[in-house]
C-alpha cells in the first residue's frame, strides 16, 4: 500500500510539474494543454446537434488493464496500482473509474428512456423533460454567450427560466402544447432578444449582438450522500476529491475557484444536512470532507431533496462564472419526495447551476433516473462508476440504460469536465486515458444494431 501511495504522489507531482508553466492566464484551454488535447471545432459543438437515437440496449463493459492510461492522463499507470489495496486501507487517489453520458446530445434516446422508466415505475413523479428545449446563445461570430438569461414564455407568461452556462447553452421546459411560445434571451442590462419557438422544436440557436463577459472563475459544490451504504466508496471519494481540488486548480492556471460541500443523510439520522459554504481555501475544503464518516440511512432511499435544497442556499456567485454541483450518491429520494426533489433541482437550474451526478456502487434505477433528470435539465453529464477499478464490486455498479460509453479514471474525467466548464467548450477524453469501452464507440460515435447512431461527444 505504501508503494502505491508513493507512486500516486509521484504522478500528482508530475501533473503539477506539467502545470507549472501555466501561469495565471485566464485562457483555461492553454492551461490545460499537455494534459488533455484541445477539442476540435466539431467536438466543441456539444449539444447543438440533436441526433436521432433510439432502440438498442446497453452493452457490457469490457474489462481491461487499468494501466491503459499514461501520466498525461493524471497518472493512470501508477494510480491504478491502488486497486489491490488490502481491505481496511485507504487507497491512493486515481483509483475509481467511471463512464459518462450526455442525454441532451442523444435526445431521442433519452425520450425513449423516460417513457420506459415511467411505464415501469408509475409511482414516480416526473419532470416534463420530453418537452425540453435546448437553447444555444451565440454571437454573430458563433462565440458562446455565457450567463445569458434565458426565458421561455407561453402566451406571454414565463414558464421556465435559467442562465446559460459558459458554453452559451441552457435548457427550458415547455408546459403547454397549444400555447404560443417565445424564447427571450437577455445579456446583462441589454435589451432582450426574442425568438418564436415553433411547436415541437426541441433546440434553438439565438444570436445576440452582445458578447459574453470573460469567464470569471468557478464555484463547485459537492453534494454527497453520507449514509451507511456509502461507507466503502466514501473513503475512496475523500482521496479522489482532495486530489481533484488540487488538480483543477493546477489545470486551470490559477483560475478563481471556490469549493463548497453539502452532506446529507435521511430523516431521523444524526443529521439530515451538513453544509460548508464556498471557500477558496483548498486546505480547509480538504479537511472538511476528510473528516466525514458514513452512517445512518437504513432503507435505500435517502433525503436527496434536502441535500439539493441546502445546495441552493449556498452563496453562488452571479455573473459569467461556471457554477457546478457534483452529486455523489447511490440512492434516489423516497417516492413521496420526488416532487420536493424536483423543486430543489429547479431552484438550482434557475440559478444556472450545472449538475454532474456521480452514481456510486449499488445504485438502482431510481437513482439513475433522478440523476439523469438533473444532468439533462442543467446541461450536465451523467457520470457513473464502473467495475474496472475493482472498488465497490461487492455491491456492484449497475449497468446504465445507455448504449455505449468510454471508461476512464474518475479523477481525470472530473478534472476534464470542470476544465471544460471554465473553457466554455467541451474537451473530449485523451484516447490514451480510455481504460475500456462498451458498445463499440469510434471517435465518440456509436452505431447501434438498427443502424442509428448515438454520441459520446
Amino acid at each position: 500500500m505504501k508503494n502505491a501511495i508513493h507512486r500516486y504522489l509521484a504522478a500528482v507531482l508530475a501533473v503539477c510539474a506539467l502545470c507549472a508553466g501555466c501561469g495565471s492566464s485566464a485562457d483555461t484551454g492553454s492551461a490545460f494543454n499537455g494534459m488533455i488535447p484541445e477539442a476540435s471545432a466539431s467536438d466543441k459543438a456539444g449539444g447543438t446537434a440533436v441526433p436521432s437515437g433510439g432502440g438498442g440496449g446497453s452493452g457490457e463493459a469490457t474489462a481491461s488493464d487499468a494501466s491503459a492510461g499514461d501520466a498525461s492522463a493524471f497518472g493512470a499507470d501508477d494510480a491504478a496500482a491502488g486497486t489491490d489495496a488490502a481491505v481496511g486501507e485507504q487507497p491512493a487517489a486515481g483509483t475509481l473509474t467511471a463512464g459518462d453520458w450526455n442525454d441532451n446530445l442523444n435526445f431521442s434516446w433519452f425520450v425513449s428512456y423516460l417513457a420506459d422508466m415511467a411505464q415501469a415505475n408509475p409511482g414516480w413523479a416526473t419532470l416534463p423533460l420530453q418537452t425540453r428545449v435546448l437553447v444555444h446563445v451565440v454571437t454573430a461570430q458563433e462565440g458562446p454567450v455565457g450567463n445569458a438569461h434565458i426565458r421561455l414564455l407561453e402566451d406571454g407568461a414565463e414558464v421556465s427560466a435559467t442562465f446559460a452556462g459558459t458554453d452559451g447553452r441552457g435548457v427550458v421546459l415547455a408546459q403547454s402544447a397549444a400555447a404560443k411560445r417565445v424564447v427571450e434571451v437577455q445579456v446583462g442590462a441589454a435589451a432582450p432578444t426574442a425568438v418564436d419557438l415553433p411547436q415541437g422544436q426541441t433546440s434553438l440557436t439565438v444570436v445576440t449582438p452582445e458578447a459574453a463577459a470573460p469567464i470569471d472563475g468557478m464555484d463547485v459544490a459537492f453534494i454527497v450522500d453520507t449514509t451507511g451504504s456509502m461507507g466503502d466508496e466514501l473513503d475512496f471519494l475523500k482521496v479522489e476529491v482532495e486530489a481533484l481540488a488540487s488538480n483543477v486548480k493546477a489545470a486551470t492556471g490559477g483560475a478563481d475557484l471556490r469549493f463548497g460541500l453539502v452532506l446529507y443523510r435521511d430523516m431521523g439520522d444524526e443529521y439530515v444536512t451538513r453544509t460548508f459554504d464556498f471557500t477558496t481555501d483548498i486546505a480547509a475544503f480538504k479537511a472538511n470532507i476528510g473528516a466525514q464518516e458514513a452512517a445512518g440511512g437504513g432503507d435505500t432511499p435517502e433525503a436527496v431533496q434536502e441535500g439539493f435544497k441546502a445546495a441552493g442556499a449556498l452563496s453562488w456567485r452571479t455573473g459569467n462564472v461556471a457554477r457546478v454541483a457534483i452529486h455523489v450518491a447511490d440512492a434516489s429520494p423516497h417516492d413521496q419526495d420526488f416532487v420536493a426533489y424536483y423543486a430543489a433541482l429547479e431552484a438550482l437550474h434557475k440559478l444556472g447551476v450545472r449538475v454532474f451526478p456521480v452514481a456510486s456502487s449499488g445504485h438502482d434505477d431510481g437513482c439513475e433516473y433522478v440523476m439523469r433528470a438533473a444532468a439533462a435539465l442543467t446541461v450536465g453529464r451523467y457520470v457513473f462508476l464502473t467495475d474496472d477499478s475493482g472498488v465497490g464490486v461487492a455491491q456492484g455498479h449497475a449497468k446504465p440504460h445507455i448504449p455505449c460509453f468510454d471508461v476512464e479514471l474518475l479523477l481525470g474525467k472530473l478534472v476534464r469536465l470542470l476544465t471544460s466548464e471554465l473553457q466554455g467548450s467541451y474537451i473530449p477524453a485523451d484516447p490514451k486515458a480510455i481504460i475500456s469501452s462498451s458498445g463499440g464507440p469510434v471517435a465518440g460515435v456509436c452505431t447501434l444494431d438498427d443502424g442509428s447512431q448515438t454520441y459520446i461527444y
